[in-house]
């Protein structure tokens, strides 16, 4: 067996007796499966008692490594929830009586065939998924991870933190999916534009490079890439090369002469989106020259 290995087979042999390593296999699916069907019918009760969003609020502070998990195999689940029917009774009979957990396991039967059936009735093309609308509270409880940032200005060397004047956390605006996950992305991005207080505004998130420009296109001999037979890029490097990048931009009103205020000047800095927010923030931090360079933003 184990040289099945060789084809791409990633064989493990078990110790035992015949049947060992069909016990382990039940063992393991019922744990894994076992688990994401509970999460599953858990989501499922707290969205109908009206608590989606306050589960998820205690699971990203108590149970984070669980909540990723739910968020990544819960969805993954629904097309091979068929197929999990049968596994989940086998299971049930390998533990044998109700006193040692067969009828959890008949119960979790019961379930994925019920998710199977409402599966197949909608459709592929038409199942339902959690849309994102907002940043935080209702309308966020498709995100599998939000990232917040903190603002501290640093005057004469005294440290004071700038927070939202709503009270509520910053949140960083993540990069645009697609219209079935983010079906309004602006007003979802707007929703990123935090006041501070004394008219500065703050935002963070994933946003187009106004300035791009495609130097490999343009400079090598006017190889516009496509047009000239193609390039170094792809055509789809070539479309998207230019997207999400890391952005912060702050901005601050300068008072003037006579109680008129000048247009908020906004300092910006940004980066690749291989690098993340806390490298962005430290590197914006240590830029010189710009008073706003003075605020820092770090990542919690």
């Amino acid at each position: 067996m184990s040289d099945l290995g060789k084809f791409g087979l990633d064989v493990q042999i078990v110790d035992g007796p015949i049947g060992a390593a069909s016990a382990l296999k039940m063992s393991y699916a019922g744990l894994t499966k076992g688990l994401i069907a509970i999460g599953a019918a858990m989501v499922a009760g707290a969205r109908r008692a009206g608590l989606s969003v306050a589960l998820r609020a205690e699971l990203e502070r108590s149970q984070p490594e669980l909540l990723r998990m739910l968020c990544a195999r819960v969805p993954a689940m629904f097309p091979k929830a068929y197929r999990w029917v049968a596994e989940m009774e086998q299971i049930g009979e390998f533990l044998g009586s109700t006193e040692d957990g067969a009828a959890i396991y008949e119960g979790i039967a019961r379930l994925y065939e019920q998710i199977a059936t409402e599966w197949e009735k909608a459709g592929e093309s038409s199942v339902s998924f959690t849309a994102i609308t907002a940043l935080d509270g209702s309308g966020s409880e498709g995100f599998s991870l939000r990232q917040r940032f903190t603002i501290t200005m640093v005057k004469n060397g005294v440290s004071t933190p700038l927070t939202n004047q709503s009270g509520s956390p910053l949140f960083a605006v993540p990069s645009n999916v697609g219209p079935r996950t983010m079906p309004n992305y602006p007003a979802l991005a707007a929703q990123g534009v935090y006041s501070l207080g004394n008219g500065m505004r703050v935002f963070a998130g994933t946003v187009d490079d106004p300035f791009y420009i495609d130097l490999g296109a343009a400079f090598d001999s006017l190889n516009f890439r496509t047009g000239a037979g193609g390039g170094v890029l792809s055509p789809a490097q070539d479309a998207n090369d230019h997207t999400k990048l890391r952005a912060l931009s702050l901005c601050q009103p300068i008072p003037a002469p006579g109680g008129y205020s000048l247009t908020p000047p906004c300092w910006n800095s940004s980066t690749p989106r291989p690098a993340n927010f806390a490298t962005l923030f430290r590197r914006s931090a240590r830029n010189e020259g710009n008073p706003s360079a003075a605020s820092m933003a770090r990542r919690v």
